[in-house]
């Protein structure tokens, strides 16, 4: 199910059956929802009333979490695609096979879209077309969701790295090793955070990588 909750009370407000469980969180953009499910299904719902609006199959269980930009919803499967619907009707605009399954949250900016996936490779692709830009094989599968910022996109892997690349070229600008991440990176005042497998939280300059805090 997905379900809708006053924010002050916590009564619920509505509730919508999906055919399978739901993983994916859910994305919200001009009074709709747009939420993937287990049931390999993209969802959009009316936000007031949960009154369903149209899905779309995909080949694969949707743990992705969609990301809506300019009248498009951007969205990885484990069917190694990432999908490009039209946000209004649910109708295909690209596909793009990118890896063996996609369990990683693509970002898109200035036109870009940054995702990873499970084969261990990093894309960065034009949000219009679907067509890669760039990509990068970085040694382990990529659960982590990547972070954009100040012209560097910022990612873990299960190699146990948080890596981080210039947005324009692709160009590898600095890693370091943690333990292996399925945590996406957070990045503010210049400083970028991500948590590992070895118990720890890490704490990096975004521009330089140098260890700040542990």
């Amino acid at each position: 199910k997905v379900f809708c909750l006053d924010a002050l009370t916590g009564v619920q407000i509505w509730n919508y059956t999906t055919i399978d469980t739901v993983t994916s969180s859910p994305t919200i953009v001009d009074g709709r929802v747009y939420v993937g499910s287990f049931g390999a299904r993209v969802y959009c719902l009316d936000a007031m009333t949960g009154a369903h609006i149209w899905n779309r199959t995909t080949g694969g269980a949707v743990d992705s979490s969609p990301a809506v930009v300019g009248g498009k919803v951007y969205v990885g499967s484990n069917d190694g695609i990432v999908h490009c619907l039209d946000a209004a009707t649910g109708e295909p605009v690209w596909d793009c096979i990118a890896g063996l399954s996609i369990f990683s949250s693509p970002v898109v900016v200035d036109n870009k879209l940054y995702v990873g996936a499970d084969n261990g490779t990093f894309y960065c692709l034009d949000a219009m077309f679907g067509t890669v830009i760039w990509k990068h094989y970085v040694g382990g599968s990529v659960y982590s969701s990547p972070a954009v910022a100040n012209g560097r996109v910022y990612v873990g892997s299960e190699n146990g790295q948080i890596i981080c690349f210039y947005t324009l070229t692709g160009e590898w600008a600095w890693n370091q090793t943690i333990g292996a991440t399925d945590s996406s990176p957070a990045v503010a005042d210049n400083k970028v955070y991500i948590g590992s497998s070895d118990n720890k939280v890490y704490c990096y300059d975004a521009t330089t990588g140098l260890p700040v805090w542990t």
